[in-house]
């Protein structure tokens, strides 16, 4: 409940895309719009610009600016000009220049007459001439400067009226911030909390060793404060217009997406929770029926929920009766594993009180039902047989098939014979009723108690490791039959183990040997028989649990694929004692 009262409507994540959207879109434009004023105010300024530079570059001669900048940069003059400045009187610069001879060789072309007699009347020609030029144009500075260790220094300025040659310039331009490019090009500049535009053209002086080198900067300066400032307003104004539109927008869609969008879906959400949680018992009626009757998408949403809920319905409806039958299979299979445990000996421990063996066996089905199984009963009072059997299908058809051919086999060895005998006629009576062509591998002992002395026969089946005079285990590759149920008059053949006092014979399903790991490895014939050989046992449940235990570790929790099934038998003489 926290969870969902924290979580945002749709309604909320629409109005804030919208929003996004609108406010990208709108700033977008506003900073658009300001990019195109600005560049539309520096082409207009840029172009006037260009008017009054190239008037006044096409007066002025690069020589004669040079020749004046060299004579103010002298020892003499900078002396001059800081005594000047200390007592703070221009004279002091006036006389000099009066006696300084003329350097400008014409008169610069305008029209108030400045007689060239001597380096002051240059200076106020060339000031004359730049305030001529500012008068009758719109730009509000028209000035000569140059640098000189790092200062900028007015050679001739249309604002300075008094003397200003070589005097520092404390104006708000500050050269350093811009290049060279920016500079010719044209830069806007505040100074005092008023907005300038700057644009200056390179003097340039060619030298004698054919060098050419920049003398000054002729620069035009233009008040555009208020233009700057109606851009300032221009673009407050879009930004309260931006801010009036989003809201207009933000109200508008809330109401066209409540009504076509949000109040739709949250019809459908509360139907389907209600479905979800079936409120009136799941069936065709609880299929939601709600007043949605759009064309679109939400509409097409609403059919296929519909559609949904009648397959959920059904497919509910098949799954409770697929539940019951698997259920009811799986019962049946708890039932048919019972009934094949009991089929298998079960009074082991009674059976074991007889002196002159000890046997032990075990088997770990694969699924529900296995289609191994091993048995082991006696005959008469001196005569053990010993069986082994895997059918070659697994589940519910080889646990049947597992029964019917232990029960002839049982049935059929009480009656005597030798295991050929018993496995022949055995063969027969299932090839007779194998609708399903089924076969059974067997290995069958009859075990004289008296004297050891044991007749085996082998259908297929695994070998036997059997235990000898030297103590160890080893496999024991007997005459193969054909499988039991395959073919009919199958003739098997018999052969013979002298068991001593201490004996034994163990035997085993291919599930043993074919356990594989996580890895794929199989566990194989040669591990049983080095497990079977690492230590000396006394016991049959010895020798069988060490093989289970060591086939535990191999396999480290890989899939069982087939059953796992293992009889040992070990043989202690007629009078119970090994020799």
């Amino acid at each position: 409940m926290e969870k969902k009262s924290m979580r945002s409507s749709l309604a909320w994540k629409l109005n804030v895309v919208i929003i996004t959207a609108v406010l990208v879109a709108v700033m977008g434009l506003i900073l658009a719009s300001g990019n195109i004023y600005t560049l539309t105010i520096q082409n207009v300024f840029s172009a006037e610009a260009d008017k009054i530079l190239n008037r006044v570059m096409l007066n002025m001669d690069p020589e004669e600016i040079w020749n004046l900048k060299r004579a103010v940069e002298t020892d003499e003059y900078r002396a001059l000009r800081e005594e000047a400045t200390e007592k703070n009187d221009v004279r002091i610069l006036q006389t000099w220049l009066r006696h300084q001879p003329s350097l400008f060789t014409d008169d610069l072309q305008f029209d108030e007459e400045s007689p060239n007699e001597s380096l002051y009347s240059d200076y106020l020609e060339l000031y004359s001439y730049l305030n001529y030029t500012k008068r009758y144009s719109a730009c509000e500075r028209i000035f000569l400067m140059y640098e000189e260790n790092n200062e900028k220094h007015v050679l001739a300025d249309s604002d300075t009226q008094a003397l200003g040659i070589g005097t520092v310039d404390n104006s708000g331009l500050s050269l350093e911030e811009f290049s060279r490019t920016d500079l010719q090009r044209g830069v806007f500049y505040d100074e005092d909390n008023v907005w300038y535009y700057f644009k200056c053209s390179y003097i340039m002086h060619s030298r004698e060793d054919g060098k050419t080198v920049p003398v000054c900067i002729c620069g035009v300066v233009f008040n555009v404060d208020t233009i700057i400032r109606g851009r300032s307003r221009f673009l407050l104004y879009s930004v309260l217009i931006a801010v009036g539109l989003i809201s207009l927008v933000l109200l508008v869609s809330t109401l066209i997406l409540r009504r076509l969008v949000v109040n739709p879906l949250k019809k459908l959400a509360e139907g389907a929770v209600r479905f979800g949680k079936g409120e009136r018992g799941l069936s065709k009626d609880d299929i939601i029926s709600l007043n949605i009757r759009t064309d679109d998408e939400i509409g097409d949403l609403y059919s296929e929920i519909q559609s949904m809920q009648e397959r959920i319905l059904g497919y509910t409806d098949y799954l409770t009766r697929i539940t019951a039958e698997r259920e009811r299979v799986g019962t049946e299979l708890r039932m048919a594993a019972t009934i094949q445990k009991t089929m298998l000996p079960q009074d082991h421990e009674e059976f074991c009180t007889r002196p002159e063996f000890d046997l032990a066996a075990g088997m770990d089905p694969a699924k529900e039902v296995a289609g191994d199984f091993y048995d082991y009963f006696m005959i008469d009072d001196d005569h053990l047989a010993v069986v082994i059997a895997d059918v070659s299908e697994k589940g519910v058809p080889a646990s049947l098939f597992m029964m019917a051919s232990k029960l002839l086999i049982d049935y059929r060895a009480k009656l005597g014979g030798n295991p050929s005998d018993i496995l022949r006629d055995v063969n027969n009576e299932v090839y007779d009723h194998n609708v399903l062509k089924m076969f059974v591998t067997v290995w069958l002992g009859i075990l004289d108690l008296s004297t050891g002395r044991m007749i085996c026969s082998n259908a297929g089946h695994e070998y036997p490791e059997v235990k000898g005079e030297d103590g160890l285990f080893h496999r024991y590759k007997d005459d193969h039959g054909l499988v039991v149920g395959i073919r009919p008059g199958m003739t098997y053949t018999d052969y013979e183990l002298v068991l001593k006092p201490g004996d034994a014979v163990f035997v085993y399903t291919d599930g043993v040997t074919d356990s594989k790991n996580k890895e794929g490895t199989f566990y194989g014939d040669e591990r049983i028989e080095l497990v079977l050989n690492e230590k000396p046992r006394e016991t049959a449940e010895e020798i069988v649990n060490a093989i289970r235990e060591d086939m535990n570790r191999f396999v480290d929790g890989a899939e069982q694929y087939d059953d796992i099934t293992m009889l040992c038998l070990i043989y202690h003489g007629k009078n119970g004692t090994d020799a």
